[in-house]
Parts: C-alpha cells; structure tokens; sequence
C-alpha cells in the first residue's frame, strides 16, 4: 500500500512520555473505565491494546453547543486538504 514503519516501530510523538516507561495499558484502561460496557481489553501487536464497539453510537445526532461555531473552531488538522489518488 504505502511505504511506511508500522506504528510505534519509531521515536516520537508520545512514545518517550507515556509509552516507554509504562507501554500502552494504562490508555487501554482508561477506556476501560470510561466505556465500560463497550471496552474490551486486548493484545494486539505484542503489547496491550483495547478494542472498542462504538456501534451503538453511530446513529447519535451532534449536541449543539451555545456560541460555537465550527468554521470558527477547526483544530490545526482541519485546516489541511488531501488529495485524491487514483489507485
């Protein structure tokens, strides 16, 4: 498909930070905890993982919120443009 390292095959992002020291249970637990009954704790890639059912939410409508307007809000990812590839 695309030539790139696997995920976590390099330095960088939170690796050092959270991962490095204590690898990737405590991010799996946190779903655990948050999403109890749509969380199930795995191992996936040699180390821990989490896999999470979010079908149950697919059909939920967005929560207006008083004066925000996403136009005006867009995180710094939002502000890139993809380009189609033919395949």
């Amino acid at each position: 498909m695309i030539e790139k390292e696997a995920t976590q095959k390099l330095g960088g992002g939170n690796t050092e930070e959270f991962y490095a020291g204590e690898g990737t249970l405590p991010k799996s637990l946190m779903l655990k905890v948050v999403y109890p009954d749509d969380t199930k704790l795995s191992e996936k890639f040699s180390r821990d993982h989490h896999a999470v059912n979010y079908k149950k939410y697919y059909d939920n409508e967005p929560i207006n919120i008083d004066g925000y307007d996403p136009e005006d809000n867009r995180a710094e990812t939002d502000l890139f443009k993809f380009k189609k590839v033919k395949i």
